[in-house]
């Protein structure tokens, strides 16, 4: 089964602006999230991103883009963003970092399969996002 690597709020190297973002969203729920919570309750893409609740993950990336790039405003911090490993159409991993000095993992979300799995992290503690 093929592995994929998307990501939301950042291309790799830095972080992209609120249009960049939303494309990156809408190419992630195509995927099936098979992601449960630390009780093995599913996920659900509401979870994730929920227009009405700016506290969801995306939506906290996608406001801070709008601010941070499309507005050009100064923020403390460094910009939030989202990896997301997909198998096949699936997503099995959501590792969402923020950071005020540096960027660290903040939610480490996995499909049961993965859990408890010793697992790579895509950052390491010496990149930076601004």
């Amino acid at each position: 089964m093929s592995t994929k690597t998307f990501f939301v709020g950042f291309d790799g190297k830095q972080a992209v602006d609120s249009k960049t973002t939303q494309a990156q969203i809408e190419e992630v729920k195509k995927l099936t999230c098979a992601l449960v919570t630390p009780l093995d309750k599913p996920i659900l893409w509401e979870d994730l991103d929920d227009s009405n609740e700016p506290r969801t993950i995306f939506q906290t990336i996608l406001l801070d883009r709008m601010k941070r790039i499309d507005e050009n405003t100064l923020l403390t911090g460094r910009a939030s963003f989202a990896v997301i490993t997909a198998e096949g159409e699936r997503m099995v991993r959501l590792e969402y970092y923020e950071g005020h000095d540096v960027q660290e993992l903040v939610f480490d979300l996995r499909a049961q399969e993965l859990k408890g799995k010793d697992l790579p992290r895509f950052l390491n503690s010496t990149l930076q996002t601004d």
